[in-house]
């Protein structure tokens, strides 16, 4: 039974199943402790010495240890990775996805003020808790980010104030936020070790999985936009022109500031096993054509494994 039927029924699967597309994983212990720092017997990069990305980060979920760190303890700006964290935080406090969580006029204002990535919401735009969820996590806008944090905790400062203690309660020594966005902050910073444990024990709520590894999602039809905002992964969405042969991606989220770079965190899966690979740091070139390390050390890792 896949992930997403299994959930579907379930009280907690019901809540985002609806409009979701059926998933391309099966059923997995996600649990994992941390160990100390290995690379897996017979591992070779495919292009030695060529990663642009800073920290690079391999966990391999079904055998439950490390594989892969190079500057997995260097601490980093998370960027829109710590959306991650928002999400799984406003998931604690939400029963019904399905009700109204509006789109916060004065968090609009910020995400644009601080140049945020949007998902394309107005001011004022009745969407859902579920909406807002994947708006965060597949597009990464940061209206959405900043409007779940106010419906779900009330208010930014609260969610943030969780974050860090959730962080706290696993065991993420080196992470710390500041805003729920991801902006830089002075004091906000996280490791790719650190993302890694996170991803690993947020998917274990079935909601967040669902959210983390769907493509893309169309939100409920308001006033502002009747068919609803078409929302995208801008992980999987990204992949259609590389080749991932031999290996699945199955999801992921992304992030990208100046002082963070190009990240991906993703979970991927290839010769029965599970990955998650996180990326950190790799060189963002063009702002407005932005470069594609995070993309090609993330499947030159999983090529190589």
């Amino acid at each position: 039974m896949s992930v997403d039927a299994h959930y579907r029924g379930t009280r907690a699967g019901r809540g985002l199943a609806r409009k979701v597309p059926a998933l391309l994983l099966s059923t997995v212990a996600l649990a994992c402790a941390a160990g100390p720092a290995v690379l897996q017997e017979g591992w070779r990069p495919l292009h030695p010495g060529a990663w642009r990305s800073q920290s690079v980060y391999v966990y391999d979920v079904t055998d439950d240890r490390e594989v892969i760190s190079v500057n997995g303890d260097q601490r980093r700006a998370p960027a829109s990775l710590a959306k991650l964290m928002t999400t799984y935080v406003a998931l604690r406090h939400v029963d019904d996805l399905s009700s109204l969580a509006p789109v916060s006029s004065e968090a609009y204002e910020r995400a644009v003020a601080g140049n945020c990535s949007m998902a394309g919401f107005v001011p004022g735009e009745r969407t859902t808790f579920r909406d807002l969820m994947y708006a965060t996590m597949l597009a990464s806008g940061g209206e959405a980010a900043m409007s779940l944090a106010e419906n779900a905790c009330g208010s930014t400062d609260a969610c943030v104030a969780e974050m860090n203690e959730v962080a706290g309660q696993w065991g993420l020594r080196d992470t710390s936020y500041r805003n729920v966005e991801g902006l830089d902050a002075e004091g906000q910073h996280t490791t790719a070790r650190d993302v890694a444990s996170l991803v690993r024990h947020a998917l274990e709520d079935g909601n967040f999985r669902t959210l983390f590894c769907t493509p893309r999602f169309g939100s409920s039809p308001t006033s502002a936009h009747p068919d609803g905002v078409l929302l995208e992964s801008t992980v999987l969405s990204k992949l259609g022109r590389y080749d991932t042969r031999g290996f699945t991606i199955l999801g992921g989220k992304s992030g990208t500031t100046g002082d963070a770079g190009l990240c991906w965190a993703t979970m991927a899966e290839k010769g029965g096993h599970r990955y998650i690979v996180v990326v950190m740091g790799a060189p963002i070139g063009d702002l407005d054509s932005p470069d594609d390390g995070q993309i090609v050390d993330t499947l030159d890792v999983m090529r190589s494994l």
